[in-house]
């Protein structure tokens, strides 16, 4: 028998009731695993710049996603609800509503976001452009090397 929660038995939304429905749905969404799985694509890239000949554009995309995950996650933490999106600066730009500090981010948001599409096939002039030069200003990026330590102003 599936037991109800008593207090979404109501007919009335209030602030309280809306507040708790958010809690519920954050607890669902476990930001903690949405930053740890952005951890493990910043850890591949870096496991990836140790061969001999590295994979740059799999590092730079890899950078990305390490971001778009770490802010993501910031954002569930914050009640957001998880929508489908790699734009590193839409997701920066709704962070600032949480902190105004991630409006320093946005230059290198959009320095990431090249990442998530170019360079992404053999063939692509992007793929051929994306270089050492390139993973490294990916790899410095504070939203995908530090994006942990960003979360830690909720």
């Amino acid at each position: 028998m599936v037991q109800r929660d008593p207090r979404l038995q109501t007919d009335r939304v209030t602030p309280a009731l809306l507040g708790y429905i958010v809690q519920k749905i954050v607890r669902h969404l476990a930001p903690d695993q949405i930053i740890l799985f952005g951890s493990r694509a910043r850890g591949e890239a870096e496991r990836e710049m140790q061969y001999e000949a590295p994979a740059y554009h799999t590092v730079c995309f890899l950078c990305q996603s390490a971001a778009e995950k770490y802010l993501k996650g910031y954002l569930v933490a914050q009640g957001w609800v998880l929508k489908k999106t790699h734009d590193i600066t839409e997701l920066l730009e709704l962070c600032t509503e949480y902190a105004p500090d991630f409006e320093e981010l946005l230059q290198e948001g959009s320095v990431l976001n090249e990442y998530i599409t170019e360079g992404r096939y053999p063939g692509d002039i992007a793929f051929e452009s994306v270089g050492n030069a390139e993973a490294q200003e990916a790899r410095r990026s504070h939203v995908a090397s530090e994006g942990q330590s960003l979360l830690n102003c909720q």
